[in-house]
This record gives structure tokens, sequence and C-alpha cells, in this order.
């Protein structure tokens, strides 16, 4: 290689290498891993230097001339860089765009996360505190199980009264087992791709599970908009050509040329415009539209409306129901007669299985209360 152009080659290098150094910020989403290393490789393209290689051949008779200097088979070699600045800045936008990018995507995973995930995440916090009362009173009906069959070894009771005594603790049993699958089931339904529970969950508790939903929603449209704004910069940006290029003729005497390039697109006098209305019709899109945030965040709280509105009813027929139980129970206290102690078993048994309700609908009322406070913001 010419000395000339292994001398381009390093001016090239060192140009790259100050242009696109950067230290690397660690991203612990995959997504913000690839939209960032996209936007490096683009930028890459846009903001170094290119290095040129020309070879020429004039025609016979322009190795005369003093201003075309070619050797004398009328060839001549010329290494040069050329540099766009408006390239450059075009980068710089390009990187912008995949920052928000990332940003973006993060405040949409934030707040799809409470859109649709929160209410499952108040059933799991309720069914948990509803698995946790009924494993704690498992001993004591499995208690009154060895009770009912010792009276009916004594013939105390029916084989009849002890079947009905057995099928309210098989129901009991069945009750634990089926509240601990769902909850598992809605721990599994929860999970994300990188093995991590959703912020909105009761498990897993962030700073996001704790941020008012129309402030994520913000967030989200400012993020994207931001993202669509760059976007639209670069198109703006692509009516323009600004490049410099200057390079050496290896000849003796060594000779060197340049060139300075400034053109633009009769259409860029009315692009902006319609960038602006495209800007105006996209951030009216992102919030209004069918899938638009504030239509989200509308049937997000209609929604919660409606089921606060269900739960404070069976909460209130399940207390009825847990009070009349009470003074059953009560009343047959009073009684020394065996068949009154059956009775009396059986009703507690029912007290647990409805004690078991009141407590998930207490739970998930409580839960749903945070998330209208939270939605309202």
């Amino acid at each position: 290689m010419l000395p000339s152009a292994r001398g381009a080659l390093s001016v090239a290098s060192l140009l790259i290498s100050s242009l696109l150094a950067a230290p690397a910020a660690a991203q612990l989403s995959p997504y913000c891993k690839q939209v960032r290393a996209r936007a490096a490789s683009q930028a890459d393209a846009l903001m170094a230097p290119r290095l040129t290689l020309q070879g020429i051949h004039f025609a016979r008779g322009a190795e005369l001339s003093d201003t075309f200097p070619v050797s004398g088979s009328g060839y001549q070699l010329r290494t040069g860089l050329s540099f766009s600045p408006l390239d450059y800045y075009r980068g710089r936008s390009v990187l912008r765009a995949g920052d928000a990018d990332c940003e973006r995507h993060d405040a949409a995973v934030a707040l799809d996360d409470v859109l649709g995930h929160s209410h499952e995440s108040a059933r799991l916090a309720a069914l948990l505190e509803q698995a946790e009362f009924l494993r704690t009173r498992a001993e004591e009906w499995r208690g009154l199980a060895a009770r009912a069959a010792s009276r009916l070894s004594q013939r105390i009771i029916t084989v009849v009264e002890f079947t009905s005594i057995q099928r309210s603790i098989d129901s009991l049993e069945h009750k634990l087992i089926q509240v601990e699958g769902e909850a598992e089931q809605l721990k599994a339904r929860q999970l994300r791709g990188n093995g991590m529970l959703p912020a909105s969950s009761p498990l897993a508790a962030g700073p996001e599970a704790r941020t008012a939903v129309p402030e994520l929603a913000a967030r989200y449209h400012r993020e994207t908009m931001r993202m669509e704004r760059e976007a639209s910069h670069q198109r703006q940006l692509e009516s323009w050509r600004l490049q410099v290029t200057g390079g050496v003729v290896p000849q003796n005497p060594v000779d060197w040329y340049g060139t300075l390039e400034l053109s633009v697109s009769l259409g860029a006098l009315i692009q902006g415009e319609h960038e602006r209305r495209y800007l105006e019709g996209r951030s009216e899109d992102l919030r209004y539209a069918r899938d638009g945030v504030e239509t989200r965040l509308a049937q997000f709280r209609a929604q919660l409306a409606a089921g606060l509105e269900q739960a404070r009813r069976d909460l209130a027929l399940i207390d009825h129901s847990l009070e009349v139980l009470r003074a059953t129970r009560l009343a047959l206290e009073q009684s020394e007669a065996e068949s009154a102690a059956q009775a009396r078993d059986l009703i507690v048994l029912e007290q647990v299985a409805v004690e078991s309700d009141s407590i998930y609908l207490r739970r998930f009322l409580g839960a749903l209360e945070a998330l209208a406070a939270r939605a309202r913001g």
C-alpha cells in the first residue's frame, strides 16, 4: 500500500475512535440491548469518515496540463477522506432514537403490567392469604374427622351423619387444593420471559408498583413521542446533503485536492409541515385510538369500579352468612346433647369455609381499592 494511503487509513482510524468511542452502559432488558446495538450500528456508518481511493484516466494531452498532473500513461491515483457533518448529526439522532425506543419499551411493559395483570395480582394476593388461613385450620378439621369416627364407632351418630361430616371435611380439603392450585397458575402466568415477576405482582413489588397509573401512561406517551420526533427529524435531514472531501495525489511532487458539496431538495420547503401534522396525528392516536393509553386507562377504571362493586356485594353476603353461623354455633354450645355436638361440628366446618371466603374477599377488595387509588393518580 502506498504511504499516503496508509496515512489516510491512520487518520480515519483516529477519527472513528474519537467520534464513536463511548462507554457501554449495562442494560438488563434484552430489548434495550438489541435496539441500542442496532442504533449504534447505523450510527457507525453515518458518523465515521469515508475512505476514498480513486483511479482516474485522462484523455490524451491532459498529461501536458499543469492542472491535472498525471503519469505518462495518462493515469492518476488519489486517496482521501470524506466526512459529512449532517450525517454525523443524523448518527447522533439515531442514537437518541435508540435510547427513546428503549425507554418507550420499558414504559410499555410497566403500563401493560398494571393494565393487563394487576387484577390477577390482586386475586393472587387474596388467594395466598386464603390458602394460608385454610392451612392453619387444617389440623382442626382433621381432628373433627377423628372425633366423628369415634362417635360412629360408639354408635352415637349414624352413618348418614358421619358421611355428612366427612363430606364437609372433603370439601375443605378440596377447597385448599383448589386455592393453592389457582395461586400457582396465576404465578406461572405472571412470569416474564426473563424469569422475573411483573412489578405489579405482590411477590415482586418495586418502585413502579407504587407509581400512579396515569403517570405510567404519561411516561409511555412521552417516550413514544420522543422516539417519533427523532424519526421525524431524521426524515427531514434526508433532504439535505453536506459533504467535505479532501485527499492527496500520490505523485512527485505530492499534490492535494478538496471539495465541499451542499445540496437540498426543494421538497424540504413543505416537508416540515407534513411532519408536524404527522406528529400531531400520532400523538392523538397514541392517546385516543382503540388501544390508546387514555382509552385503555378509561377501560381499566371502569373494570375496577365494576370489580369493586361486585366484591363489596359478595362480602356483604358472606358477612351475613358468618353472623348466622356464629349465632347458631353459640346456641348449640349451650346444649350438652350428643346430637348438638354433631351439629356444632358441622357448623364449625361450614364456618371455616365461609371465613376463608371472607378473608379472600377482604384481601381482594383491599387490593382493588389500592389499584383504584393508583388509577385515579
